[in-house]
């Protein structure tokens, strides 16, 4: 008795090609999606990296603004404007009748 196939090639064929075109079009998704996942890094480390920058700024402008109000040493203005360094004062109370 013999069997017949004629389409058994074709359908072998066919599998084949189906398979390939999905290994192609997996390969293709796959290289495209690392590459957006690496480009994504890559923003995500630059973006860190402007963070430490701004804080480092942010932080020096705080000093330079504390520096600015920073009010002279005592022993300095004592020195300055010739004052003496009482360490028991005697206040001038008002007289209450």
């Amino acid at each position: 008795m013999t069997i017949l196939r004629p389409h058994h090639k074709a359908r072998f064929r066919g599998t084949l090609l189906l398979l390939g075109t999905m290994l192609v079009v997996g390969g293709f998704l796959y290289v495209r999606e690392y590459s957006a996942l690496a480009n994504d890094r890559y923003i995500v480390k630059q973006l860190r990296q402007t963070i430490v920058n701004e804080k480092t700024l942010h932080a020096e402008l705080k000093d330079k603004e504390f520096g600015a109000m920073k009010m002279p040493d005592k022993a300095t203005l004592i020195a300055e404007y010739n004052l003496i360094l009482d360490t028991h004062p005697i206040y001038i109370l008002p007289q209450t009748q």
